[in-house]
């Protein structure tokens, strides 16, 4: 189940097998080591200096005529982990966890006489989620460990996918556009005047499946990593993946299936116009999603306090909610701040509205939207103007509200790194790793035996068998559908 991976041979050196056999009994399977404050003990330095400490009462060497600077931060934790390999006279983890306690790190510790390891991984996961976004880097750094029966400490990390993922959705964090995800949305609702209409004018679904599946992929993509990372506060990916059964991009998966579906449905009939408002519908919904979940991290709103049953879909409803509201602070340049992020907030304004005036134009709807060019869009352009000037007014107020980005000392010299291995996102980069693999740690249900899967199986055999006899030998199951298909096309 575990793999240990070291990183530095010249730092971590072995221990003797022998040392720690006799060792005080077993500690709670999960430690939190903070400072007696829960503040981190900031050490003296100069007005100037960010990236080193300055020791207090020797900072003027009189040989050198300078100054003494000590060693950065994890030059701090690295030569901790080196003297506590050579001092085999005390339990190693308990210095280490100490020094990174002095330095501000909060540090859970998952011990090897859990019982559950992963479920120990998941507490604190649940409580690393409840961080308040407005505090300050040097009060949410952490980091969570793995303590064997020897005392020493590891970074713990989940084995998988995870990196994979990971950079995927980095990547994807990169090249989304907010503009065009506004374009889209707002274009998108020419097709709803086209749903009641009868015979060939209609919108065409075939050119959406395209523009939607290839021109705007990463603006459809990653919704649900998206929501749950940003509106639910998971600290990493792998902690996402470890508390999701299905990873896959099922959201935009779903959207092209809905408009391949439409394009495949009878031409001009009901269902093809039903099946299509639904693709829009929930391409519509997804985008607001992405630009709500960013713009929810820009204002710094904390995460989703309820994590129960259905917390996934609330967490959605609330990212699309958001980007409908302030879909302008969703722009990646907004972090910034100041007048730099007035002014993406501007010029996104005036391109996104002036592309959707250009989109009631016949011959761009015609390319853009196929077939909307025939209907009434009136209605439309009411409520989108009207939903321009109101968000842009909201987006303006709550934009001057975000200061401008300065650099902390933290984020100059870190402590840690981030790692998305880790359910945590922090590694300590001068310790070695170990990694659980999820996958060997599920569990059946506690009330069913072996005997009882064994029938199950059995049963569930017999009944595919008849079913696919069934339909081999009878016709019934052809009538079942046509009267289904006759069903939806009686439907107005």
């Amino acid at each position: 189940m575990f793999r240990r991976h070291h990183r530095d041979n010249a730092s971590i050196s072995s221990f003797d097998d022998g040392a720690f056999d006799d060792e005080a009994p077993r500690s709670p399977a999960v430690e939190v080591s903070v400072t007696g404050n829960g503040q981190r003990s900031t050490p003296a330095s100069t007005g100037t200096g960010t990236t080193s400490y300055l020791s207090s009462g020797r900072n003027l060497n009189p040989e050198s005529n300078g100054w003494d600077c000590l060693p950065y931060k994890q030059c701090i934790i690295r030569r901790e982990v080196e003297r506590t390999n050579g001092d085999q006279s005390k339990p190693p983890y308990a210095a280490i966890v100490n020094e990174l306690k002095n330095l501000g790190v909060r540090v859970y510790i998952v011990s090897y006489s859990s019982d559950d390891v992963l479920s120990d991984v998941r507490r604190v996961v649940s409580i690393v989620s409840k961080d308040d976004r407005r505090a300050p880097l040097r009060e949410k750094q952490r980091c969570l460990l793995y303590r064997d029966e020897r005392d020493r400490v590891f970074n713990l990390k989940i084995k998988g996918e995870s990196s994979s993922l990971a950079g995927q959705w980095e990547a994807q964090l990169l090249s989304f556009s907010g503009f065009e995800a506004i374009v889209a949305l707002t274009v998108l609702c020419r097709a709803f005047p086209c749903i009641n209409m009868d015979g060939e004018n209609g919108v065409r679904p075939g050119y959406l499946t395209i523009l939607l599946g290839l021109v705007l992929s990463e603006e459809i993509g990653f919704v649900v990593v998206n929501v749950t990372m940003l509106i639910r506060g998971m600290p990493s990916i792998s902690a996402y993946a470890l508390s999701h059964k299905v990873i896959q991009d099922w959201p935009r998966k779903l959207v092209v299936f809905l408009l391949i579906l439409a394009s495949a449905a009878p031409v001009n009939s009901a269902t093809q116009r039903w099946i299509t408002l639904a693709g829009v519908v929930a391409a519509i919904s997804v985008l607001a999603a992405n630009l709500g979940s960013r713009a929810w991290v820009h204002l710094k709103i904390n995460p989703l306090a309820y994590a129960g049953p259905g917390a996934g879909v609330l967490a959605f409803l609330v990212a699309t909610l958001t980007g409908l509201i302030v879909p302008f602070i969703g722009h990646r340049e907004v972090r910034a701040g100041g007048k730099a992020a007035m002014e993406v907030l501007l010029r996104s304004f005036f391109l996104s509205a002036a592309c959707f005036v250009l989109s009631d134009v016949d011959a761009v709807q015609q390319f853009v939207i196929v077939g909307s060019e025939m209907c009434n869009q009136d209605v439309v352009n009411i409520s989108v103007g009207v939903w321009f000037l109101v968000t842009l007014y909201i987006c303006t107020f709550l934009v001057a509200r975000i200061k401008t980005y300065r650099p902390t000392p933290e984020e100059v010299e870190p402590i840690l790194v981030e790692d998305h291995a880790s359910p945590v996102g922090y590694v300590v980069p001068s310790l070695p790793d170990v990694e659980i693999d999820p996958s060997l740690g599920v569990k059946g249900a506690p009330c069913c035996s072996m005997k009882v899967y064994y029938v199950v199986a059995i049963l569930l055999g017999l009944v595919v068998a008849a079913i696919c006899g069934f339909m081999a030998f009878s016709d019934a199951d052809d009538s079942i559908t046509s009267q289904l298909f006759d069903l939806l096309q009686t439907i107005p």
